[in-house]
């Protein structure tokens, strides 16, 4: 079995039936587990490429020519796209470009299969594009077997992007000068616009506009005293104190 490469593993799944032709060991994975027949899950951090390698080990006993084919199993929508590599007597010996595997069942061709003794071993490199215009879970199935029979046993791959998370937005405000004698600056970010309202310390309203960005509000005939000036803005609301004093 070849070099295991790490990666970050976030939950596996281990639940159908094993033709036991082949074992399929996800290279990083330290359980140990055998995938054949069953699901590896794997959870995508971001939209660059996820890559995940596949050691087939033949257990089939025949020294054959093996050859490698991926099924879309649930709809994959078109923003993501998928790849892979299949080793050949020398490394990779074939690798497809995802504009060449945008149907939804691909098999290589038996003039780029790999021969394979008994309880040795393959490599797949599969390879998924994410797009966090399309997050969710979907399931690519990679069947290994001879070119005549081609889906001898199976590993299922589950992709997982979640919703890129966009934090909301914060209603910032500043009011200058205060104390105020003549007029108040009053500025509010994170809103393109806001609503004012000035009430007194018996909370009678004495003002009510609406803003973008800042505004300039004249306070010389405002009572000496304290007033509260809040801004609103999509179900949230700030509250400053002002002294008016002339």
């Amino acid at each position: 079995m070849k070099k295991l490469y790490t990666l970050l593993l976030i939950s596996v799944g281990f639940a159908s039936q094993s033709f036991g032709q082949f074992g399929a060991y996800i290279q990083g994975d330290l359980t140990g587990t055998n995938y054949a027949g069953g699901t590896y899950s794997y959870q995508a951090l971001d939209t660059s490429e996820r890559t995940i390698y596949v050691d087939f080990v033949n257990n089939s006993g025949m020294d054959s020519l093996f050859v490698v084919a991926r099924q879309r199993v649930t709809p994959v929508p078109t923003s993501w796209e998928d790849g892979l590599c299949w080793e050949g007597n020398s490394g990779f010996g074939i690798c497809i470009d995802p504009s060449n595997m945008n149907t939804d069942f691909y098999q290589l061709s038996a003039g780029n299969g790999a021969f394979v003794a008994p309880n040795d071993s393959v490599e797949l490199k599969a390879q998924i594009w994410p797009d966090y215009n399309d997050p969710g879970t979907y399931t690519y199935r990679y069947y290994v077997g001879t070119p005549s029979n081609p889906k001898m046993d199976s590993i299922d791959i589950e992709m997982t992007l979640s919703p890129l998370s966009i934090p909301e937005p914060t209603l910032t405000v500043g009011i200058h000068p205060n104390p105020a004698t003549d007029f108040i600056n009053v500025q509010a970010e994170g809103f393109e616009s806001a609503d004012i309202k000035i009430v007194d310390v018996l909370g009678n309203t004495v003002m009510t506009s609406t803003l973008s960005g800042s505004t300039k509000i004249d306070v010389a005939e405002f009572r000496n005293g304290i007033y509260f000036v809040t801004v609103s803005a999509e179900g949230t609301r700030v509250s400053r104190k002002v002294i008016v004093r002339h």
